[in-house]
C-alpha cells in the first residue's frame, strides 16, 4: 500500500507541475492539461512497473539467498545451459585477460584435445568447483 500512494503522490505531483507551467504559457488552454495528465499516467505506469519488477527480483534474490550452497551448486549443474570449452585463439585471447599465460595452460591441458585430436573427459561433477559469494558481505 506504501508504493501505491508513492505512485499516487509523484503522478499527482508531476501533473501538477507540469500542468502549472503549462496554465502559464496557456491559460484556459485544455490541449496542456491533457498532456498533463497522459504524462502523469505514464511516469505513474513506469513507477508502477518498476516497483513490481523490483518486487518480484527482491523475492527471487531472497528465495536464492535460504538455499544452501549445495543447493545453488546441482541447480547450476541441473540447468540446461552448460558451458562448452572451446579451444580457439580468440578464447585464448579472452582468457588471458583474467588468466595468467600459466593458467590459460593448464586450463587447456585440463580441458582441451589431446594431441590426437580426441577430446579430453570432462570432469566429473564433483571437480567442479562453484564458488558463491555473499554479495551483502562485500558492501
Amino acid at each position: 500500500m506504501k508504493e501505491a500512494r508513492k505512485v499516487i503522490l509523484g503522478g499527482a505531483g508531476c501533473l501538477i507541475v507540469v500542468g502549472g507551467v503549462a496554465e502559464l504559457y496557456a491559460p484556459g488552454a485544455v490541449g496542456p492539461l491533457l498532456a498533463c495528465a497522459v504524462i502523469g499516467a505514464v511516469l505513474g505506469l513506469i513507477v508502477l512497473l518498476g516497483s513490481y519488477w523490483v518486487r518480484e527480483f527482491s523475492a527471487w534474490a531472497s528465495a536464492q539467498r535460504r538455499k544452501s550452497p549445495e543447493e545453488l551448486r546441482q541447480e547450476a549443474l541441473d540447468h540446461p545451459f552448460q558451458p562448452e570449452y572451446d579451444n580457439s585463439t580468440a578464447f585464448t585471447y579472452w582468457a588471458k585477460q583474467f588468466l595468467s599465460s600459466e593458467e590459460v595452460e593448464r586450463l587447456h591441458e585440463k580441458y582441451g584435445e589431446s594431441e590426437d585430436g580426441q577430446e579430453q573427459a570432462h570432469p566429473a561433477a564433483d571437480e567442479i568447483q562453484i564458488v558463491i559469494t555473499n554479495m551483502e558481505d562485500d558492501e
